[in-house]
């Protein structure tokens, strides 16, 4: 069963600053939601309960309940667990 998505501001935000590889990326969750695959990975520590994919040097972090992705960053992977 595909996953629902949904987009926080803050997420939303991301996409715009990161620019023309945002589609790609995009693009890439859809997949990832209607086959739920590749597994992400749980996060640890302050962001445990949280999950990640991997776009290049890309990740977005997002949260999984009840059948709907809320993608909550998306950011470079030196920077999106300092936030």
């Amino acid at each position: 069963m595909p996953l629902k998505i949904i987009y926080t501001p803050a997420a939303l935000r991301d996409l715009k600053k990161i620019g023309a590889e945002a589609a790609g990326i995009v693009e890439r969750i859809g997949a990832y939601a209607q086959t739920q695959q590749p597994a992400p990975k749980a996060l640890k520590g302050k962001l445990k309960g949280l999950y990640r994919l991997r776009f290049g040097d890309r990740r977005v972090v997002f949260e999984l309940n009840d059948g709907v992705m809320t993608i909550a960053y998306i950011d470079r992977r030196d920077k999106v667990y300092k936030r």
